[in-house]
């Protein structure tokens, strides 16, 4: 991920609607976590993840992917992302990450579950 400020406010937007914790920081000099502390809960296994869809205003697209995300960021299918519940993440993410392009995110679009090796129709 890139952005026009420090990211630590994304990182930590992102684990807060994750069951998994970091073993070694993103940004800046690399700071290891000795102990880190996953959850025992419904997507514990970083197999499943979460993909957030941001664009900016020309609508090019970011995806963040939320590794062992928590199953109360979901609508009642289990597999759409409900916006309320990532709104933490969203205002970490918007005007902060930078496309591809190089121009900030403005908006979330959307967000779905996936696990890792599965075939999605």
């Amino acid at each position: 991920m890139r952005g026009n400020a420090s990211l630590a406010s994304v990182e930590a937007a992102l684990l807060a609607v994750s069951n998994a914790d970091t073993q070694r920081c993103w940004e800046g000099p690399t700071q290891v976590n000795p102990a880190p502390s996953p959850v025992a809960a419904d997507y514990q296994n970083v197999a499943d993840y979460a993909v957030l869809v941001y664009q900016d205003a020309s609508g090019d697209l970011v995806y963040i992917t939320v590794p062992a995300p928590q199953s109360t960021i979901f609508m009642a299918d289990g597999e759409t992302v409900d916006p309320p519940a990532i709104a933490g993440v969203s205002a970490a993410v918007i005007g902060t990450v930078f496309t591809a392009g190089g121009s900030l995110v403005t908006a979330y679009v959307g967000g779905f579950r996936r696990r890792s090796g599965k075939e999605y129709q």
